[in-house]
């Protein structure tokens, strides 16, 4: 399972019951370019689809295996746009495959806390910012939606939450919560500030240059752009998944019995738990965390020199063992 998540908050809505009108009343919004020349004939696609094509736009509501209920609206966005350059050097028009861009997505509606949001299913670039875009302005257009925010901070992720979780998993903290019970088993990667190539580790990240890197970046206080994490839920659920400073998120694996069905909907499914209960739960016991003084300056202080020591410590040991086995192989010689 894999698939990366943009979040936008529609601002001036707040129930799937007040999105649905909404999308179905402008489920086609197709035509012509407002700058430029086009074929008479045409108009260009601006349209949410059904998923599946089959069914009407709908409110889905679906219970897990834990009797919990999840709500949300399950579409595909197709909308076109004209490209400059639309007629050939003899002036005619070029084929419509060559006259247009288009984002062609799926996306997925759903509510918290009184509020809409939208997951688009795609990973956030530069590239992905203009698409997003035509989302936006052509089926989620203000007149009707109001407006929006692209990575609302409700989801926002702090350096200083990102170092009290890494402490969590280091200092062998790992319980975020007792009902239900939810831990940090660890964390298999981080992206940073200092540089754009995300660290990756594999197995325990016994080799020293894996263990180095990392320990290196959070001794320096290192600002993070990610966090990699192994994330249990009740002893059953497994869930691997990238948490980005700007709330937006990737899944790489999931493993455990509260979701079942096809593929998407269990993507949904986990779009909407880890958006509703777990990264709001994660930004919660920070909070209480900060407020009991569980996690101050002063902590922090001391995490830092703990991973300064066992800098050290990991050194001696891999050299240790470097020395091992030269030693071994000078008497294999």
């Amino acid at each position: 399972m894999l698939f990366p998540v943009v979040l936008i908050k529609l601002n001036d809505i707040h129930t799937l019951e007040d999105a649905l009108p909404l999308i179905k009343n402008n489920s086609v919004r197709d035509r012509k370019p407002e700058k430029g020349e086009w074929p008479d004939a045409e108009t260009l696609e601006k349209r949410w689809h059904p998923i599946p094509p089959s069914r009407d736009i709908h409110i889905t509501e679906v219970k897990n295996a834990e009797d919990q209920t999840f709500r949300y609206i399950y579409l595909r966005a197709y909308v076109e746009r004209a490209k400059s350059t639309v007629k050939n050097s003899d002036n005619h028009f070029l084929d419509r495959k060559d006259r247009i861009n288009s984002v062609d997505q799926n996306v997925l509606f759903f509510e918290n806390e009184d509020n809409i949001y939208l997951a688009i299913y795609m990973n956030y670039s530069t590239y992905a910012q203009s698409k997003i875009n035509y989302i936006l302005k052509d089926l989620l257009y203000d007149e009707a939606w109001g407006n929006h925010t692209i990575l609302p901070n409700d989801y926002n992720i702090t350096d200083d939450v990102y170092y009290w979780m890494l402490r969590k998993v280091i200092m062998e903290e790992k319980i975020l919560c007792s009902n239900p019970l939810m831990t940090l088993e660890t964390f298999t990667g981080y992206s940073g500030n200092a540089t754009d190539n995300a660290h990756r580790m594999t197995g325990d990240g016994e080799r020293i240059s894996a263990l180095l890197g990392t320990l290196a970046f959070i001794f320096r206080e290192d600002s993070l752009k990610s966090l990699k994490i192994h994330l249990n839920i009740g002893g059953t659920e497994n869930i691997l998944f990238e948490l980005f400073k700007q709330g937006n998120i990737q899944v790489f694996e999931y493993d455990g019995e509260f979701f079942d069905g096809t593929y998407e909907e269990v993507q949904n499914l986990l779009t909407v738990y880890i958006y509703k209960n777990v990264i709001p739960e994660i930004l919660q016991r920070y909070k209480r965390a900060n407020d009991s003084k569980d996690w101050n300056g002063e902590k922090k202080k001391t995490f830092i020199e703990h991973v300064g020591a066992a800098m050290i410590e990991k050194v001696q040991k891999e050299l240790a063992n470097n020395q091992k086995l030269d030693d071994n192989m000078a008497n294999i010689q």
